[in-house]
C-alpha cells in the first residue's frame, strides 16, 4: 500500500504558514493506492485537519472508501487498559492494540522477518486466547543520557504484555528456562516479557497511559522536560505525543513541555540536534 504524501519541504511550510498567518485550520486529502487492509475495511482516501496553537498541534483524520467513511481498524478490539498499567517505571513510549490471533497471523505474513523470529512469534500467537485481547509494548530508558543515546537493548528496558490467559504461566516457565536475556512472569491473564530482570528492578510501575477506554489502537511517546531522555536527544524542550484510533477516525496531539512558548519554532530548533 502506497500513499502520495506532500514533499518534506511542504510538510514543513504548511504548518508554519498556519502558525504565522494565524489560520485556525488546514485541511487536506491523501489518496491511498491499494485496497487491501488486513486490519479492517479497505480505504482509498484519508482526510485530515491540522490545527496549530501556541504549544499544541492537533491532527484529526478520517478514512474513506469511495467517498464513504469506513473503519480501517474494524477487525481490532477495544484496548484493555489493564494491559497498559504495568509498563516499566519511567516509561517514555508505549503502543497498544486490541488484536486476535487470526489478525496477527495475517500481519506476520505481510511483515516477513527472520525465520527464527517468526517461529517464536507464531508459537506465542498459537498460545493466545482464541478471542484475542490487547497486545502492549512499553519502553523506558535504562540509564543516563550517555548510555541511552545508544539505542541498544542493553540501554533500554522493554516490556511486552500478551493476552495468553491460562497459558500465560506455562509460557513464562518455558521462556525463563530456555531463552537467555528474556524474563517472563504472569500478570492476571497476561504474559509479561521483559529484557531486564524484574527481581532486580524496583516494583513501582507506571500506569502508562492511564486512559485508553474505547480505543482500538494507541501510541504514546514523551520526552519529559529536564529528563535524561531530553538530554540524550540534546533537546531544549520536552514533548508529549499521543495518537488514538477509536474507529474510522484517528486523533494525534503533540504538546510542548517546558519553558518554550511556541511549539513549531521549538520543533525546528530541536530537530537540528537529531543526527
Amino acid at each position: 500500500m502506497s500513499c502520495r504524501l506532500p514533499s518534506r519541504r511542504w510538510a514543513t511550510i504548511l504548518p508554519l504558514r498556519i502558525f504565522f498567518d494565524g489560520t485556525p485550520q488546514l485541511k487536506a486529502r491523501f489518496k491511498i493506492d491499494g485496497a487491501d487492509n488486513p486490519a479492517g475495511d479497505p480505504y482509498d482516501e484519508v482526510r485530515v485537519t491540522l490545527s496549530v496553537r501556541e504549544r499544541t498541534l492537533l491532527l484529526n483524520g478520517t478514512s474513506y472508501n469511495k467517498g464513504v467513511a469506513v473503519n480501517p481498524l474494524a477487525r481490532l478490539q477495544a484496548i484493555d487498559p489493564e494491559a497498559l498499567e504495568w509498563m516499566p517505571n519511567g516509561c517514555v513510549a508505549a503502543i497498544g492494540a486490541g488484536v486476535s490471533p487470526k489478525l496477527l497471523k495475517r500481519l506476520l505474513k505481510l511483515w516477513g522477518g527472520e525465520p527464527k523470529t517468526n517461529l517464536a512469534i507464531e508459537a506465542l500467537i498459537a498460545m493466545m486466547d482464541a478471542q484475542g485481547g490487547t497486545v502492549a509494548i512499553g519502553a523506558a530508558p535504562g540509564g543516563n543520557a550517555e548510555t541511552i543515546r545508544r539505542l541498544t537493548l542493553r540501554n533500554w528496558m522493554l516490556k511486552a504484555m500478551l493476552p495468553l490467559g491460562e497459558k500465560a504461566e506455562p509460557a513464562a516457565m518455558l521462556i525463563n528456562k530456555f531463552i537467555d536475556g528474556l524474563y517472563s512472569e504472569t500478570v492476571d491473564d497476561y504474559l509479561a516479557i521483559t529484557n531486564y530482570d524484574p527481581e532486580n528492578y524496583p516494583s513501582e510501575y507506571d500506569a502508562w497511559p492511564s486512559t485508553a477506554y474505547g480505543t482500538k489502537a494507541l501510541l504514546t511517546a514523551t520526552v519529559p522536560y529536564k529528563s535524561q531522555t531530553m538530554k540524550a536527544l540534546r533537546f531544549k524542550n520536552g514533548y508529549e505525543l499521543r495518537v488514538v484510533a477509536p474507529d474510522s477516525s484517528f486523533n494525534a496531539t503533540l504538546r510542548l513541555l517546558g519553558s518554550g512558548d511556541y511549539l513549531l519554532p521549538a520543533i525546528i530548533r530541536d530537530s537540528r540536534q537529531i543526527k
